[in-house]
């Protein structure tokens, strides 16, 4: 049944193909040939003959280019593949490749593909990004850019079947590092996720430089937050800063004391979880096991001891750290990869 199933997907395949072939060669007429072993020689004309439009070639090569992953019979249960999985640079090329994967890995989201209109998943995410490259001295044309993985697949899929995609793609993974050089890789986002499993949200959340082995090449590679993660904080920290201005003695209290927000932010979380008297070694607060809550529980208990105000203000300074601390951390490490 397996064989039956093989055979059934390379007819396809090759039907596909042949589709293919024939809707970009159908306005071609067959060139002149000559019979070489009669004598005499024989002409045989085909008419007038229309040139090759440059059109026509740029279409063939850009189709060629399309399917090389769509071809690709490794991965079951494949929705489609991406239609520019692989970007090159378009002007002052460097050695880096970014590997993102706009794919979602939530059962409950459906993932578009506009990877033809976008490097990311929307402009908001590519202009960011460019920005946080200028501060390097490089933009978006400079890089290649891969999805990793470079199809999209149905929401339901199970953690075994996402290994064995990722497998599967280090086929194309390694392809384009070799035959581009590539020297150095930023990984973000959900390639992360794919690339590292649990420790990719360590390594984003530390904006971490690592040193990766691919078969016999040695790749340095960055691992950072998405662009569309940074644009989460950024959108949270304006939504509760906008909230704040209700509350009129908070919000000046917030926007006199920007410098020290992370001690305010200390205050409040002291102030209903009892930590008053901690233990300082070495300028390490040391809390007990039973101190410790997770980041919901506390602003819950914020939020019932201290009153929606309160809540506001400590939602505010905590988006406000982590969208600075994000930020700073990618810039950090970029000025350091490149």
């Amino acid at each position: 049944m397996n064989d039956l199933n093989d055979l059934k997907e390379k007819y396809i395949f090759f039907l596909k193909n042949f589709q293919n072939f024939l809707e970009n060669t159908k306005s071609l007429e067959v060139p002149p040939f000559v019979f070489t072993d009669l004598k005499p020689k024989i002409y045989i004309p085909s008419g007038k003959q229309k040139k090759i439009e440059k059109k026509t070639l740029e279409i063939l090569t850009k189709e060629k280019e399309r399917l090389e992953n769509q071809n690709c019979l490794l991965c079951k249960n494949k929705l489609f593949a991406v239609q520019k999985y692989f970007k090159k640079p378009e002007e002052d090329p460097k050695k880096i490749m970014v590997l993102h994967y706009n794919g979602s890995l939530d059962p409950n989201k459906i993932s578009k593909d506009v990877s033809a209109k976008y490097f990311f998943s929307s402009q908001e995410e590519d202009d960011l990004f460019n920005k946080m490259l200028s501060k390097v001295n490089l933009n978006l044309k400079h890089l290649y850019f891969m999805e990793f993985v470079a199809c999209y697949f149905p929401s339901n899929s199970t953690q075994e079947d996402w290994i064995e995609r990722v497998k599967n793609c280090f086929v194309f993974l390694k392809k384009n590092i070799y035959e581009n050089t590539i020297e150095k890789l930023i990984i973000t986002g959900n390639s992360a996720l794919l690339f590292f499993g649990e420790e990719a949200k360590y390594y984003a959340n530390q904006s971490s430089i690592l040193d990766l082995a691919i078969e016999d090449k040695k790749i340095s590679a960055l691992v950072i937050r998405s662009p569309l993660a940074i644009l989460t904080l950024e959108k949270k920290r304006k939504e509760y800063e906008e909230k704040l201005k209700k509350f009129k003695e908070e919000y000046k209290y917030f926007l006199e004391n920007k410098n020290n927000l992370s001690l305010i932010l200390e205050e409040l979380k002291n102030s209903v979880l009892g930590q008053k008297n901690l233990i300082v070694i070495n300028k390490i607060k040391l809390v007990s096991a039973s101190q410790i809550q997770l980041e919901k529980d506390i602003e819950k208990t914020i939020l019932n001891k201290l009153g929606e105000k309160k809540y506001i203000l400590y939602k505010a300074i905590f988006y406000r750290l982590e969208e600075i601390k994000i930020k700073t951390q990618v810039l950090n490490s970029l000025q350091k990869f490149v």
